[in-house]
């Protein structure tokens, strides 16, 4: 399938090999949950060809008349998003599920918040965090081949501390950037599909029309959202390249290497699979977790399956999320190592976190962190009238004076150890360590990212 895809053409071999594919047939629920989450990918394909074969199966399954698929398919340019919208909604049409589905997450994108957050995370992690992440990740290889030349052993380099370097130049290079603005506009307008590219979202209404229009009006903060991860992945691709390329240039193979940047630049936007196996026990721990709850999004049992829709909407980027945040605490990410296949990555983000809690505690000894309103009306007040706010830090202004800033604006390595300490504190400072506020100390890892 993946060799007759490559041609870049819809052809009756390719059609007659998806229709006979007997594991298709028996799993595509399972496989495609509901037309809704995207097939894995066959490595080695375009995302455009991903996405054709993701189509051509669905398709397959409402109709098996051959010809009509072919005819339809003819001429299509499968990078373009219009014309391949198209294409899927002559035979899957869209349902009044789709628009409800379409209509909630234009209400919940709609506030700036969101995107200022989106926008800010996104930033962080790929244009501060991971430079500083390559940079530790490299000395911790520099001082395991120390140590083994002494124990006698030879332990031949994996990566350096250049790489951090060598990213940052490939991540805020004027050519990256404008490669990055332009990826941008094409999102915006609609031209451009984006880098990996699935069913969820196909356009409902590419025809055009009054459907068209309203769907057009719902998805513009969708789209904004969209077309700013694009921005920071396409920067994030640029500086992994060329990280890479300085590894790879040391006589160090790295398999797969155009795979490897893609998922990795998608992970850092809170995109990536809910559960890919190496990741560390833990991390692995809340994928599966996260798989769980997406399979109640598209259960059968319409309870069930609203109940999930409407308490997890975006239950992907919440997962890694959380990931990001478990990785980067001395406990967890710790315990994380067991099962990791990354060990010097995870030892770089446990070195980030632990720094991290070290900054707030110093921040928390003088005052600075805050985690929730006090209980008491007057102190209450007072917090009020003082105009700070729940789960943030006060930082002091360039111009003088002082501003808080939410956790929730930050990146989630960050966020969460911020919010760790600060109800750590706050419950020492109310001197009433009991179970109540003990729980409250553990669902910190929430409200603080919340």
């Amino acid at each position: 399938i993946a060799y007759i895809a490559k041609s870049g053409e819809v052809t009756e071999d390719l059609l007659e090999s998806l229709k006979a594919d007997k594991s298709f047939a028996e799993n595509t629920a399972r496989l495609l949950q509901k037309r809704s989450i995207r097939v894995d990918p066959i490595e080695g394909l375009k995302p455009e060809d991903n996405l054709k074969i993701a189509m051509l199966k669905e398709i397959l399954q409402v109709t098996d008349d051959l010809e009509r698929v072919l005819k339809a398919s003819e001429g299509i340019n499968w990078q373009n998003r219009q014309e391949t919208a198209t294409f899927y909604r002559t035979f899957i049409k869209p349902t009044a599920s789709d628009w409800i589905d379409k209509l909630r997450y234009n209400s919940m994108l709609s506030s700036i918040n969101t995107h200022i957050i989106n926008t800010s995370s996104n930033w962080q992690g790929t244009g501060i965090l991971l430079p500083i992440q390559k940079t530790i990740e490299g000395a911790i290889d520099k001082v395991l081949s120390l140590g083994s030349s002494v124990a006698g052993k030879s332990r031949p380099r994996t990566r350096y501390t250049q790489e951090g370097f060598e990213y940052t130049k490939g991540f805020y290079s004027p050519t990256a950037w404008k490669k990055a603005w332009g990826n941008l506009a094409q999102v915006v307008k609609g031209t451009l599909q984006v880098e990996h590219p699935d069913l969820r979202q196909v356009p409902l209404a590419p025809q055009g029309g009054i459907k068209g229009g309203i769907e057009k009006s719902l998805d513009i903060f969708g789209r904004l959202l969209v077309a700013m991860d694009v921005f920071a992945r396409t920067l994030a691709e640029s500086g992994l390249e060329r990280s890479y390329g300085y590894r790879v240039a040391r006589g160090i193979k790295i398999p797969a290497l155009g795979t490897r940047i893609k998922t990795e630049a998608e992970t850092l936007l809170f995109r990536g699979d809910l559960r890919r196996e190496g990741q560390g026990v833990i991390s692995d721990l809340i994928g599966a977790g996260g798989q769980a709850v997406n399979r109640l999004r598209y259960s059968d049992n319409t309870p069930l399956r609203w109940g999930a829709k409407f308490s997890f909407p975006f239950i992907r980027t919440g997962t890694e999320l959380v990931k990001a945040g478990l990785e980067g605490n001395p406990i967890t990410g710790s315990l994380n190592m067991i099962g990791n296949q990354d060990k010097i990555a995870q030892g770089a983000k446990l070195v980030m976190g632990g720094a991290v809690i070290f900054v707030a505690g110093l921040m928390a000894g003088a005052g600075r962190l805050t985690a929730w309103e006090p209980a008491d009306p007057t102190k209450k007040l007072a917090f009020r009238t003082a105009k700070k706010l729940p789960w943030s830090m006060r930082l002091d202004a360039p111009g003088g004076g002082q501003v808080d800033v939410e956790f929730s604006k930050l990146h989630p390595l960050i966020a969460f150890q911020l919010g760790m300490v600060a109800a750590v504190t706050q419950v020492l400072r109310e001197q009433r360590m009991n179970e109540d506020k003990i729980e409250v100390v553990g669902n910190a890892i929430t409200r603080s990212l919340q």
